[in-house]
């Protein structure tokens, strides 16, 4: 699962102004296009930086989670945006076969949440 951050239509029917098959990969994001059967062809460039996903549970606390399968990746914490103070979220860190995730009390205070590769 990755994000679609923008599709890049081919600018002409001239097959020659896109290649059969392209590939750009950079730390965080991978360009791929193809022309494929259609003659137009078009270049898709895609996020490849995990999300965070939160939400409210039953039991009234909130759930930072993201796919198990980013490795490398870090949960950090900081209660003010302003602030460059980040540190490894205080919370322990659960997981199952696809998904890692903490759970942090409402009655706690601000707190911002941010995964970061070291």
């Amino acid at each position: 699962n990755r994000t679609l951050l923008l599709k890049i239509p081919n600018p002409s029917t001239n097959s020659d102004l896109f290649a059969t098959a392209m590939a750009a990969v950079t730390t965080d994001r991978v360009l791929i296009g193809a022309r494929n059967t259609d003659p137009a062809g078009a270049a898709y460039i895609f996020d490849l930086r995990p999300s965070l996903t939160v939400s409210k549970t039953e039991t009234n606390t909130v759930s930072v989670s993201w796919p198990s399968a980013w490795t490398g990746w870090t949960l950090q914490r900081n209660t003010n945006l302003i602030s460059t103070n980040w540190s490894a979220a205080p919370e322990p860190v659960s997981e199952d076969e696809t998904v890692k995730s903490i759970l942090v009390s409402t009655s706690a205070s601000n707190g911002f949440y941010r995964l970061i590769r070291p």
